[in-house]
């Protein structure tokens, strides 16, 4: 006979409450860069150049290699305060494509976000499963994955009225301000950090 009652429910349930948070600070960051790779293309063109293979060549360059080589970064320096340093690049990188809007600022601001994006995600997911039992990490994995998915579907359209508006370059000054306050979510609600022991 299966096991019935409030344990096996927990086991089974799809959305985890403790995948939340991160999900949210997920979307944030993702929200962001979302919108970079759906407009970057038509941005590179703005600006005189003839596409956007250089741009975005690098940015995946950049993520492929930080991955492979600095995987154990999040490690070293601890994964909630990698998380707070991958969230102010990201931001940071938006920015500055966002405001200084030559093709060295592209590049430029490519590769701060490119840094910020390669450090993020192995961060966070550290932080979404820490301390939480083995038997629910799978739980809370799919539930802060999940904001994934929002995050490329939302993100481009949402952007897309702020191009719209008040043009391309407010697409990644948007998705920067977005990253900025998963930013001050991580901060506020001190995610990833361990609970003070009362003295």
């Amino acid at each position: 006979m299966k096991p019935e009652g409030p344990e096996s429910s927990e086991r089974h349930r799809l959305v985890h409450p403790a995948g939340l948070l991160p999900g949210v600070v997920l979307l944030a960051a993702i929200w962001g860069m979302a919108g970079f790779l759906a407009f970057v293309p038509l941005y590179a063109l703005d600006l005189g150049l003839g596409g956007a293979g250089l741009v975005l060549g690098l940015f995946s360059g950049i993520v492929v290699v930080i991955r492979s080589v600095g995987a154990r970064i999040p490690d070293r320096i601890g994964a909630s305060r990698a998380t707070r340093i991958a969230l102010v690049l990201s931001a940071s990188g938006l920015t500055m494509i966002g405001l200084w809007r030559t093709p060295a600022g592209l590049v430029a601001g490519t590769i701060v976000m490119a840094v910020g994006v390669a450090l993020f995600t192995p961060a966070l997911f550290s932080v979404a499963v820490e301390g939480i039992p083995a038997n629910e990490r799978g739980a809370v994995m799919g539930t802060t994955s999940a904001f994934l998915d929002l995050a490329f579907g939302l993100g481009p359209a949402t952007l897309g009225f702020v191009a719209a508006g008040i043009g391309r370059p407010g697409t990644f000054l948007a998705g920067g301000i977005v990253a900025l306050a998963g930013l001050v979510v991580v901060v506020a609600t001190g995610l990833g950090r361990p609970a003070r022991r009362p003295g």
